[in-house]
């Protein structure tokens, strides 16, 4: 059996590997993918996967994107940080779904399911689509206010405007606040789906940046950016050639 795996946290796709192999003797899996420009690139020049495992929230957007770009049929299991509630949404468009950490238990049991999705998969990407469209709207809007960080057994509340950036270092994550670093728990791909958009964006698999956080932005040749940060511990970080426009358009506020 063939299988995608689309997860920008490395970590994380190699351990949905492991566990994928544990449980079935038969899998393959065939790329390892971790934006939305990257897998629909992939689907351009490869057959379609038995199944497919797709994190939804990505360093360059929501992987809902590249399901509404490119007409699928595999079945996808999505994985995702989101609560019970919000995971209704999931049941009632057909989509079969994993909750982070995945337990083996459970990925066990959506093999058992995976009959159920091939026969619900689609044929027709515009049906596809609309229940893609369907699923996104059913998923709140609101963003978190605050974060919770962690030192010494004692848990402290940061608010969110307060956030100048969020990076990772040696697997451990961090939110800088009034030039303080503040340990957190969450990893940078669930916070992106709990932080507003407009304010916060993943520069790359290492940082989320907060638009009052960038002092200055310069172009280097290889057409990457150069992000001065107004810290005097992390100075710069490097936004790549496929997300330089994306990024110059967010800190416009035209995204």
């Amino acid at each position: 059996m063939k299988v995608l795996i689309i997860e920008d946290e490395i970590k994380a796709a190699k351990e949905l590997e492991s566990l994928l192999h544990e449980i079935r003797n038969d899998i393959e899996v065939c790329a390892f993918l971790q934006s939305i420009e990257d897998t629909i690139n992939w689907f351009k020049t490869n057959e379609e996967p038995d199944l497919i495992f797709s994190d939804i929230s990505l360093a360059d957007g929501v992987s809902f994107d590249i399901f509404k770009e490119i007409a699928i049929t595999a079945p996808i299991i999505f994985c995702t940080a989101y609560n019970e509630f919000a995971l209704q949404a999931f049941e009632n468009n057909g989509f079969d779904y994993l909750l982070k950490p995945i337990e083996k238990e459970k990925l066990q049991k959506s093999f058992s399911k995976l009959k159920q999705l091939k026969a619900i998969s689609l044929e027709e990407s515009d049906d596809y689509k609309k229940r893609l469209h369907n699923l996104m709207g059913q998923f709140p809007v609101g963003y978190k206010s605050s974060l919770l960080t962690y030192f010494r057994g004692i848990i402290t509340p940061v608010n969110t405007s307060e956030i100048s950036f969020i990076y990772t270092d040696n697997e451990r994550n961090f939110a800088v606040a009034n030039a303080v670093h503040f340990e957190l728990r969450e990893t940078l791909d669930n916070l992106m789906t709990a932080l507003n958009p407009q304010e916060f964006y993943r520069a790359n698999r290492q940082f989320i940046i907060h638009r009052k956080s960038i002092d200055k932005i310069e172009t280097l040749h290889t057409r990457k950016l150069l992000v001065s940060l107004c810290d005097l511990k992390i100075k710069t970080v490097i936004v790549s050639k496929a997300k330089a426009t994306d990024f110059l358009k967010w800190v416009e506020g035209f995204v």
